[in-house]
């Protein structure tokens, strides 16, 4: 009767054990994130996070605000509320997810952030969930116009630029790392429009404490120029500087005419190239024989360590 005794009371504490250990899974604890306040819940399960999200990646979504809705969708996964397991209501839609994503492709790319792979819009509620709450944004204090610092532009025939740009840059640290990738054409002298374009972009003029547009013809003139070069090379003309999403109405008379602009050819851009990359006359000959893409690459390297 004793060994029975002491079986039922070692079964009803494990049992006790099983049901806190349980308790602890499921329990909902105030929702710590910052990024996700204001969105109709304050309590969840998962405070750091469901397993296999980084809520740090999530946070950096959050904060590129590609999308109204791109915190509801997040966080309503990444930090659901409690109960949301069982209850469609508590999650966001499908439809709601796919506009997101949507709208969210190009800034997270530009940006080196990428959807998280888990995250599956098909596998959300169709109906009966949560459409979208938009977090009210604290007005920020407005942009002033600053000194252009970025090495590549500081010669221009404006001194001020004003942040954001159109990329979405805030700062001209981050501007001019995301430039960089342009300094071989620049360093062979491709299109004379090809510098007042990108400068243009990355750190636009201040007019009266906002950022000029880009021309839509200076973006055209710069990628016509160096149109043959970059084929050569390899290279592709970014996405994110498509001449199309940028109109002329922000055009400025510079007294250069598409047709007298300067139009190297690829045995001229080799030439160049041989001369930046301070390659001996003697060998030229057969050095000008190499992919221009190479030799691209040396001069990237070059400015990079010089």
């Amino acid at each position: 009767m004793r060994h029975l005794c002491l079986v039922i009371a070692c079964l009803l504490v494990f049992l006790q054990q099983a049901q806190s250990s349980r308790d602890d899974k499921t329990s909902c604890k105030p929702v710590t994130a910052s990024f996700c306040q204001g969105l109709g819940y304050t309590s969840t399960p998962y405070p750091k996070g469901i397993q296999g999200f980084s809520l740090h990646q999530t946070g950096q979504m959050v904060e590129t605000a590609c999308s109204p809705h791109i915190a509801t969708v997040m966080c309503r996964v990444v930090v659901p509320e409690c109960g949301s397991e069982n209850e469609s209501q508590k999650k966001p839609c499908r439809a709601l997810c796919e506009k997101v994503k949507r709208d969210c492709e190009s800034t997270l790319r530009a940006k080196w952030l990428f959807w998280p792979i888990r995250l599956q819009c098909d596998s959300l509620p169709v109906s009966n969930c949560v459409q979208g709450e938009v977090i009210p944004v604290t007005e920020a204090p407005p942009a002033t116009c600053q000194a252009i610092t970025v090495r590549l532009c500081i010669d221009l025939p404006y001194r001020e630029t004003i942040l954001p740009n159109s990329l979405g840059h805030k700062t001209q640290h981050e501007a001019g790392l995301e430039m960089h990738q342009f300094a071989p054409l620049l360093k062979v002298e491709c299109s004379p429009h090809m510098k007042p374009f990108l400068c243009s972009v990355y750190t636009p003029k201040c007019v009266s404490g906002k950022p000029h547009p880009p021309c839509r013809t200076l973006c055209e003139q710069a990628r016509s120029g160096c149109a043959q070069l970059i084929r050569q090379s390899g290279f592709q003309w970014p996405e994110s500087l498509k001449c199309e999403s940028f109109t002329t109405e922000s055009c400025e008379e510079t007294g250069d005419s598409e047709g007298s602009q300067s139009q190297p050819d690829v045995e001229h851009a080799s030439q160049l190239l041989v001369t930046r990359a301070g390659i001996s006359q003697s060998r030229a000959p057969a050095v000008r024989q190499i992919c221009l893409y190479c030799m691209l690459t040396i001069i990237l390297f070059h400015d990079l360590w010089s």
